[in-house]
């Protein structure tokens, strides 16, 4: 007679850490298409593939909750890219200010998670997740090589 609503505690987590994971990783495959040396290359890699496992592991829990998982990233996350594309017809890219990109990436992907942690709306399972996939992304270092040649900081902004 009714309608049954069904409402799974930590849904509107993951999907907001999944649209976080589709952003991020479009963006390091972008950085990815103009990176030149190997050990960025290698790097951006690295990154795209970790978080391509995180969606698949966040995929996997909305299908458990029988939840249809969202298939694109953000608005925002779009606009960044297009504004990359803009800012690229003007700077010249090298590996420093490709790193320097990524950092930024990765800077935008953890405060998303902060935030979803922080906010408690989560069942213990999905906080797990969400935290142990926030300390895979901080344990990913950038490469010695590149920074050790000169400051990230030292590099023309985009």
């Amino acid at each position: 007679m009714g309608v049954t609503i069904t409402y799974e505690v930590g849904v509107e987590a993951l999907q907001n850490a999944l649209k976080a994971n589709y952003d991020a990783e479009s963006a390091f495959r972008q950085l990815l298409e103009k990176a030149n040396d190997e050990v960025t290359r290698c790097y951006l890699i690295e990154k795209a593939n970790v978080i391509k496992h995180f969606s698949i592991t966040i995929v996997g829990l909305l299908k458990e909750m029988s939840i249809q998982p969202l298939e694109k990233g953000s608005v925002l996350g779009g606009v960044a890219r297009l504004w990359f594309d803009i800012k690229s017809l003007v700077v010249e890219h090298h590996a420093l200010s490709i790193i320097e990109e990524a950092k930024t990436v990765e800077e935008e992907f953890c405060a998303t998670y902060n935030r979803l942690i922080k906010a408690g709306i989560h069942s213990e399972k999905v906080y797990n997740v969400l935290v142990s996939q926030l300390s895979e992304m901080h344990a990913l270092n950038y490469p010695n090589m590149i920074l050790n040649t000169k400051s990230i900081n030292q590099t023309i902004p985009f």
